[in-house]
């Protein structure tokens, strides 16, 4: 995510990108390149350490876009140095990360926007409009669905401790991860996904996704206590041992249900399920029963959700004007929670 966004942030004329940071040298070599090709210049630098990065004080905001296991470190020093940061989800590998970013952010007044970019969508909007405004009744049941167990490792080599290739900087791509030596399968794509040194897996980094979006639509499901049952599978394909498939129901007080489960057992995205009917949104469309849920035009006295054109944009828009992006610290911190609660090993039961 980090090339792309990058792109997407050069292409905004208020935004001038004068840094990029990454442990391995030919991918900040890329980037360099990438950054001095559209501003028609050399001056953009180069940094393998990003402390060194943090510490600039001509540097207004971040993007970050490491592995999962750097989320929180990284955001607590950038809110300490000053800077409001675009920042990939999940908040971090843990509850407690995600508070201590989100104490980090609201203590040092920082702007902080999560890459959960499906807020900045109309269609997600819309199917949350819905849900927030009444047109499906009571809701009883929420069904997320999220992308992993098609996900493989890509390394059948050795797993045999091996030298890091020049110009790669392990110790710093390991960071606050446990101390393990040298593999090529510890940092291939997607394999890096499936280790629960750098990931709490797919459950969390793409789960946080929709998770976001079913809180957004109702936001009570994160507002009250719940008892959370999960039956999940683990990885054992060379390194990787996080959860692979999983099977989570949050049942709250009043018989409100949120369905958690992977892409195996039911349909990918979010689905808001009422006694009046129903609406279902992913990236690839929208659905709903009654159809003609589809037409309705909700009206500007019923609830309207924050209206978001484009992800990055709405951030610059907040590092000038103060106020909370789309996807705040907040939201952010409660949708990665969601996500953490069942499908660690120690939430969830290994079969």
């Amino acid at each position: 995510m980090g090339t792309g966004n990058m792109r997407v942030f050069l292409g905004l004329p208020e935004c001038r990108v004068v840094a990029v940071c990454d442990a391995y040298q030919d991918r900040r070599e890329k980037a360099r390149e990438i950054v001095d090709a559209y501003n028609g210049d050399k001056v953009c630098a180069m940094i393998a350490d990003w402390r060194e990065l943090v510490a600039r004080r001509d540097i207004d905001a971040l993007m970050l876009a490491p592995q999962d296991h750097w989320h929180a470190l990284m955001a607590t020093a950038a809110a300490a140095a000053g800077k409001d940061m675009y920042c990939e989800k999940p908040i971090g590998m843990s509850v407690e990360e995600g508070q201590k970013v989100r104490q980090a952010i609201r203590q040092h007044q920082r702007i902080f926007q999560a890459g959960t970019w499906q807020r900045s969508q109309v269609k997600f909007r819309f199917a949350c409009e819905l849900a927030r405004s009444g047109y499906l009744g009571r809701i009883h049941t929420v069904e997320v669905s999220t992308e992993g167990p098609h996900y493989r490792p890509s390394y059948k080599g050795s797993t045999d401790p091996q030298a890091p290739p020049a110009g790669f900087d392990w110790k710093m791509w390991r960071g606050p991860a446990p101390d393990r030596p040298y593999n090529p399968g510890r940092v291939a794509w997607p394999d890096w996904y499936l280790i629960y040194d750098y990931c709490v897996g797919f459950a969390v980094n793409w789960g946080v996704h929709h998770l976001d979006i079913a809180l957004w639509g109702l936001p009570e499901l994160a507002a009250k206590p719940c008892e959370i049952q999960c039956r999940g599978s683990f990885r054992k394909e060379g390194f990787t041992d996080n959860i692979d498939q999983w099977d989570a129901t949050y049942t709250y007080a009043d018989g409100l249900k949120l369905v958690f489960k992977d892409e195996h057992q039911l349909k990918t995205g979010c689905r808001f399920i009422g006694d009046k009917g129903w609406v279902h949104v992913d990236r690839s469309g929208l659905w709903a029963e009654p159809a003609s849920l589809l037409k309705v035009k909700v009206k500007e006295t019923e609830t309207r959700l924050y209206n978001s054109q484009h992800h990055q944009a709405n951030f610059l828009d907040c590092v000038r004007t103060r106020k909370d992006p789309v996807s705040d610290v907040d939201a952010t911190f409660k949708a990665s929670t969601s996500a953490c609660s069942p499908t660690s090993p120690r939430g969830c039961r290994r079969s």
